[in-house]
């Protein structure tokens, strides 16, 4: 085979990859405008630390920036 003919087909294919792309977000976006699109209904809980801590009690969350611990950053 060729190199140009091969370089016709992959580029051909490509386009026809973009076209039903483009269907797809097209359709896509009228199903979210129309209200037809639907999520999943699963929730997720994530615990999040409230605070940093100090050095001799690592799980009281800092109150003023001079409690900071002074290692923060450091080697």
């Amino acid at each position: 085979m060729e190199k140009n003919t091969l370089l016709v087909i992959v580029v051909a294919v490509l386009v026809v990859f973009a076209a039903v792309q483009a269907v797809e977000l097209t359709l896509l976006k009228d199903k979210i405008s129309s209200g037809e699109f639907r999520t999943g209904t699963a929730s997720t809980t994530i615990a999040v630390a409230s605070g940093a801590g100090t050095a001799s009690n690592p799980s009281a969350g800092a109150t003023d920036i001079n409690q900071l611990s002074g290692m923060v950053g450091g080697c």
